[in-house]
């Protein structure tokens, strides 16, 4: 990497993503992604190597938006937004399409019960594509621990989806 330029560019999309999971909202993931890639600039001489960068990065966003979710005394993430799930599918006819957009928002309601170690453990491994060990890194917990977490998300998020539906 030449310069603090080329981290950015390289690594910008994947803390928005990741900031727009936490969040819900695209202005708040934007100040994320700023807030992360200062925090990073300050944070550089305390890199040690021990991860990627990328995972480094999201560990920052993570932290930037529990703090920010504590200053504004909220736990739980803004109102869901069922684009944060959202499939292109130009297949389906107009009642498809309107059923599947029903389904994202109850997925997406499920999906902000959800308590905040499981979101974040599901959103990095799922939506993100992280392994245990890099979701390990980032939450700084074990690889181990991280595959209990994605599972139990997986199966109170299936349990929460079929209440939304009404199925439970």
């Amino acid at each position: 990497m030449r310069n603090l330029r080329d981290l950015y560019n390289l690594h910008k999309a994947a803390v928005f993503g990741y900031a727009y999971r936490l969040s819900g909202s695209v202005a708040e993931a934007e100040e994320l992604t700023q807030e992360t890639f200062y925090q990073a600039v300050l944070s550089i001489p305390r890199f040690r190597g021990d991860s990627s960068v990328l995972t480094w990065l999201l560990g920052i966003t993570r932290n930037v938006y529990l703090k920010r979710a504590r200053a504004a005394g909220r736990v739980e993430p803004v109102a869901p937004d069922d684009r944060r799930f959202a499939v292109a599918d130009g297949s389906a006819g107009p009642e498809g399409r309107l059923i599947a957009k029903e389904e994202r928002v109850e997925l997406a309601r499920a999906f902000a019960l959800l308590p905040e170690q499981y979101r974040t453990a599901l959103s990095l491994h799922e939506l993100g594509g992280l392994s245990h060990r890099q979701i390990a890194q980032v939450l700084r917990k074990n690889e181990a621990t991280v595959r209990m977490l994605v599972h139990w998300a997986r199966q109170r998020l299936r349990q929460l989806y079929l209440r939304e539906e009404g199925q439970e």
